[in-house]
Protein backbone atom coordinates (compact mmCIF):
# COMPACT_ATOMS: atom_id res chain seq x y z
CA UNK A 1 0.00 0.00 0.00
CA UNK A 2 2.19 3.33 -1.04
CA UNK A 3 1.74 6.09 -0.08
CA UNK A 4 -0.32 8.15 -1.91
CA UNK A 5 0.32 11.74 -3.28
CA UNK A 6 0.52 14.51 -0.80
CA UNK A 7 0.17 11.67 2.28
CA UNK A 8 2.64 11.99 4.99
CA UNK A 9 4.18 8.75 6.61
CA UNK A 10 1.87 9.28 9.36
CA UNK A 11 -1.14 9.41 7.87
CA UNK A 12 -0.06 6.44 5.31
CA UNK A 13 0.43 4.39 8.36
CA UNK A 14 -2.43 5.34 10.06
CA UNK A 15 -4.53 4.82 7.00
CA UNK A 16 -3.46 1.00 6.64
CA UNK A 17 -3.53 0.59 10.30
CA UNK A 18 -7.15 1.77 9.63
CA UNK A 19 -7.88 -1.17 7.00
CA UNK A 20 -6.54 -3.57 9.35
CA UNK A 21 -8.97 -3.14 11.86
CA UNK A 22 -11.74 -3.25 9.32
CA UNK A 23 -14.11 -6.24 9.89
CA UNK A 24 -12.70 -8.68 7.15
CA UNK A 25 -16.76 -10.13 7.44
CA UNK A 26 -18.09 -6.41 6.71
CA UNK A 27 -16.32 -6.52 3.50
CA UNK A 28 -17.32 -9.93 2.47
CA UNK A 29 -20.87 -8.80 2.79
CA UNK A 30 -20.06 -5.46 0.86
CA UNK A 31 -18.25 -7.47 -2.26
CA UNK A 32 -21.54 -9.91 -1.89
CA UNK A 33 -24.06 -7.12 -1.87
CA UNK A 34 -22.67 -5.14 -5.02
CA UNK A 35 -21.73 -8.81 -7.02
CA UNK A 36 -25.72 -9.76 -6.15
CA UNK A 37 -27.08 -5.88 -7.56
CA UNK A 38 -24.78 -6.46 -10.45
CA UNK A 39 -26.33 -9.67 -11.29
CA UNK A 40 -29.95 -7.96 -10.50
CA UNK A 41 -28.58 -5.09 -13.55
CA UNK A 42 -27.47 -7.63 -15.94
CA UNK A 43 -30.97 -9.72 -15.64
CA UNK A 44 -32.95 -6.26 -15.51
CA UNK A 45 -34.51 -7.16 -11.73
CA UNK A 46 -32.17 -4.25 -9.96
CA UNK A 47 -34.19 -2.57 -7.40
CA UNK A 48 -31.83 0.73 -6.58
CA UNK A 49 -34.09 1.29 -3.36
CA UNK A 50 -33.36 -2.23 -1.44
CA UNK A 51 -29.86 -0.96 -0.84
CA UNK A 52 -28.70 2.42 -1.71
CA UNK A 53 -25.50 2.50 0.08
CA UNK A 54 -24.01 0.62 -3.28
CA UNK A 55 -25.11 2.54 -5.89
CA UNK A 56 -21.25 4.26 -5.83
CA UNK A 57 -20.04 0.98 -6.98
CA UNK A 58 -22.18 0.12 -9.22
CA UNK A 59 -22.74 4.21 -11.23
CA UNK A 60 -19.63 2.84 -13.19
CA UNK A 61 -20.46 -0.37 -13.78
CA UNK A 62 -23.90 0.68 -15.32
CA UNK A 63 -22.32 3.40 -17.48
CA UNK A 64 -19.97 0.76 -19.16
CA UNK A 65 -22.53 -1.80 -19.61
CA UNK A 66 -25.04 0.58 -20.91
CA UNK A 67 -22.17 1.48 -23.84
CA UNK A 68 -20.65 -2.33 -23.99
CA UNK A 69 -23.09 -5.00 -23.64
CA UNK A 70 -25.51 -5.73 -26.46
CA UNK A 71 -26.53 -9.14 -25.28
CA UNK A 72 -26.25 -10.90 -22.27
CA UNK A 73 -26.52 -14.46 -22.68
CA UNK A 74 -25.96 -16.14 -18.85
CA UNK A 75 -25.71 -15.06 -15.62
CA UNK A 76 -23.87 -16.95 -12.53
CA UNK A 77 -23.35 -19.87 -15.44
CA UNK A 78 -21.41 -23.04 -13.52
CA UNK A 79 -19.37 -25.03 -15.26
CA UNK A 80 -17.01 -27.70 -14.75
CA UNK A 81 -14.81 -30.04 -16.75
CA UNK A 82 -13.90 -33.45 -15.60
CA UNK A 83 -11.22 -33.59 -18.23
CA UNK A 84 -9.04 -30.79 -16.29
CA UNK A 85 -10.34 -31.33 -13.20
CA UNK A 86 -12.10 -27.45 -12.29
CA UNK A 87 -15.42 -25.88 -12.23
CA UNK A 88 -16.30 -22.86 -11.24
CA UNK A 89 -19.22 -19.86 -11.92
CA UNK A 90 -19.01 -17.48 -14.21
CA UNK A 91 -20.14 -14.14 -13.44
CA UNK A 92 -21.61 -13.25 -16.93
CA UNK A 93 -21.96 -13.97 -20.93
CA UNK A 94 -22.55 -11.24 -23.20
CA UNK A 95 -21.56 -10.16 -26.14
CA UNK A 96 -19.68 -6.90 -26.04
CA UNK A 97 -19.84 -4.24 -28.25
CA UNK A 98 -16.34 -4.27 -30.52
CA UNK A 99 -15.31 -7.90 -29.17
CA UNK A 100 -15.88 -10.51 -32.02
CA UNK A 101 -17.49 -13.90 -30.14
CA UNK A 102 -18.91 -14.67 -26.34
CA UNK A 103 -16.98 -12.72 -23.56
CA UNK A 104 -16.68 -14.05 -19.88
CA UNK A 105 -16.72 -11.30 -17.38
CA UNK A 106 -15.54 -11.93 -13.71
CA UNK A 107 -16.74 -8.93 -11.32
CA UNK A 108 -14.32 -7.49 -8.68
CA UNK A 109 -15.01 -4.80 -6.71
CA UNK A 110 -12.50 -2.49 -4.34
CA UNK A 111 -13.54 -0.64 -1.49
CA UNK A 112 -11.29 1.95 -0.23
Amino acid sequence: MPIQAGESNLQSRNRVNGYAKIDRHEILDFGSRVHKAIEDLNLNKFDESQDPAIWPWLETYVRWAQNRITKVVAVEKTVASKRWGFGGTIDLIAEVRGIRGLVLIDYKNLEL
